[in-house]
């Protein structure tokens, strides 16, 4: 049986494998030809939505049913999101469902997407030889585990992998292939490495994860299909997996297959060094490298539609970074609202995306000039530019302490939630008494990098850890209360833009900024009365008075702080100000939060309950 340790044998040996074929398949066909120019021949957005289910992290509705896609209409607002799509440049998509929930309207759909050149990939994981199916997502405990199923030299892997395929291509002829994930953190569970079998205990762990990707491939390469592989593995530690299992891949793998990963380290969040398998990827004789990133828009840790964050410097870094590596592809994860598909200053950030897939090296500069003129007009563009930076400065204070976040996926935070990801337990991060910082793992990036990031005062909080006291606070206070100011600014500049731009545009956004700024004032309220309680001096008075501060404050993130039961908010359990302070209020009375730990000692967020309807009968 595989042990946990051969996770990090990196000794290469070489054994006979004598039942399947790891050399590159025959040339299967190219991206789809576009009259988009792009150094990227693949441009995928992945929609973060399920077919009459959920919508992950947005309110605003989901556009994809399976009645629009079993007769997909061009003025529909699935038909006008693909003429979007395809506008902006994109000609892959790809979103979470079980195909053969609806094999007509997949079958459907797909022909649509093609016809409007645009491919299909739906998703598959390697765990599913296990299960049966892969939507939706099994969640584990990250516990080390083997298992013959998950090994990619096993026959009856490879038969199901066979099997699976050919009956896709029946239920869908014209599908482009698989979005494909395959962890041991939590979510979905079961990677190739955790094969168990004679040919698994000979191999490294990378080792074991090309080869899963050769198995897949080039069962889809008879179809002419496309494998994208994911290597998400959602945790700091897995982050250590992902740059040891998926490094020096060039010239390993089919040459229809891409490694994605996601520009940040770990996930999305702003600001984070960028993952650390840009460090060391080679490019073939051509300048090329079989990997695509993936980043996010809009971020469900930045506000989501309901708080305005231009990205466009973030998502240019990326782009330089993923042209540098060689990388072939770009995958965008997607949540579209349905009216207009985002808040309307985040159009900055899909200009910027469609410039970048043509352009990596488009300058972010004039790209929200560009925007601002193309959107708003000349007049008004240079106030417009200032007010994005304004609300993103605004948002950064808002949902951040040096880059840890203080909002739960751009929601308001619970106070267990909060403690966790500012103080720990969370995750691979223990609790430190009297202390706030995550010291998050480092050792994947060379030492000098390391403390390149680790020094970098933009995110010191990630990758420090620092006693809590007064001076603390102060720091964290002035973060809120220069995210106030900063509202308080991009609010007085669009207030003077009355009659240089559309009244209805004008009027829209206005209201939304004035939402805004009621929201940092309530999360400035819940930080306040958060360190005191950290430095043991809250008292009932304060908590009362921070509520009574917050009485008439209407926010677009926090609509109601005063009301004691929020609704969710899809997969999302939000606090407001009232809920979160009459925890705290229960502490002081009773002390309950330290016990709580000792009882979760992996805290908060670990595995954040993915709900369907009637889940129990989908099993």
């Amino acid at each position: 049986m595989m042990n946990c340790t051969r996770a990090f044998m990196f000794v290469t040996l070489v054994v006979a494998w004598p039942t399947m074929v790891v050399c590159a398949p025959a040339p299967v066909a190219d991206a789809p030809k576009t009259s988009t120019n792009s150094p990227f021949p693949w441009r995928i957005a992945e929609v973060w939505l399920e077919p009459d289910g959920k919508e992950l992290f947005t309110h605003g509705g989901s556009i994809l049913t399976w009645d629009a896609m079993l007769d997909t209409k061009p003025d529909s607002p699935l038909g006008r999101y693909i003429a979007q799509l395809r506008l902006w440049g994109f000609n892959g998509i790809a979103f979470y469902c079980d195909p053969e929930a609806n094999p007509k309207a997949m079958r459907n759909f797909c022909h649509y997407l093609k016809k409007n050149g645009i491919g299909m990939f739906i998703r598959r994981e390697w765990h599913e030889v296990e299960t049966g199916k892969s939507w939706p997502v099994r969640q584990g405990d990250a516990r080390p585990r083997s298992s013959p199923k998950l090994s990619p030299y096993n026959e009856q892997v490879r038969a199901y992998w066979e099997q699976r395929i050919e009956k896709d291509y029946q239920m869908i002829p014209e599908l482009a292939g698989y979005r494909m994930n395959a962890t041991e953190f939590y979510f979905v569970n079961g990677a190739p490495w955790m094969g168990e079998g004679p040919e698994c205990n000979t191999k490294t762990g990378r080792e074991c994860a090309r080869d899963a990707i050769r198995l897949v491939a080039n069962l889809l390469a008879k179809h002419g299909g496309r494998l994208f592989w994911e290597t998400c593995q959602d945790d700091p530690v897995g982050q250590r997996h992902e740059f040891h299992y998926f490094r020096d891949m060039t010239g390993e793998i089919p040459n229809n297959s891409l490694v994605v990963i996601k520009g940040f380290y770990w996930d999305f969040h702003p600001r984070w060094p960028r993952h650390p398998l840009y460090d060391v990827i080679a490019k073939d004789a051509s300048g090329r490298s079989p990997y695509a990133t993936s980043i996010q828009q809009p971020g469900e840790y930045c506000g989501v539609h309901d708080f305005p964050w231009c990205l466009v410097e973030d998502f240019s870094a990326a782009f330089c970074d993923a042209h540098a590596t060689g990388q072939q592809g770009m995958w965008v994860m997607a949540q579209p609202h349905p009216d207009g598909w985002d808040h309307p200053l985040n159009l900055v950030n899909w200009y910027a995306i469609q410039r970048l897939l043509r352009d990596p090296l488009a300058d972010p500069a004039t790209m929200k000039v560009e925007w601002a003129r193309e959107t708003f007009g000349g007049k008004a563009a240079p106030t417009v530019v200032t007010v994005l930076d304004r609300v993103t400065e605004a948002a950064r204070g808002l949902y951040e302490f040096d880059a840890l976040w203080t909002g739960n996926h751009s929601q308001f935070p619970t106070l267990d939630y909060l403690d966790s990801h500012l103080c720990g337990p969370y995750r691979q991060t223990p609790r430190m008494k009297g202390m706030m910082g995550l010291v998050l793992p480092l050792d994947m990036y060379s030492p000098a990098r390391a403390a390149e990031i680790r020094a970098n005062p933009q995110t010191r909080m990630v990758f420090n850890q620092y006693p809590i006291t007064p001076a603390l606070k102060a720091e964290a206070m002035a973060q809120k209360d220069a995210a106030v100011r900063s509202m308080e600014e991009a609010l007085s500049l669009w207030r003077s833009l009355p009659g240089t731009i559309k009244e209805e545009q004008y009027r829209k956004i206005l209201a939304g900024l004035e939402g805004n700024l009621a929201d940092t004032i309530i999360f400035r309220h819940m930080m306040d009365v958060y360190m005191d309680w950290k430095l043991g001096v809250l008292t009932e008075a304060k908590i009362d008075a921070a509520l009574e501060a917050c009485r008439e404050l209407k926010g677009i993130v926090v609509p109601a702080p005063l009301d004691p039961h929020p609704k969710k908010t899809t997969i999302v359990e939000p606090a407001s100000l009232k809920s979160f302070a009459e925890q705290l209020r229960k502490d002081l009375k009773e002390p309950w939060v330290e016990d709580y730990w000792r009882k979760n000692p992996i805290g908060v967020g670990v595995l954040e309950p993915i709900e369907y309807p009637n889940e129990k009968d989908k099993h």
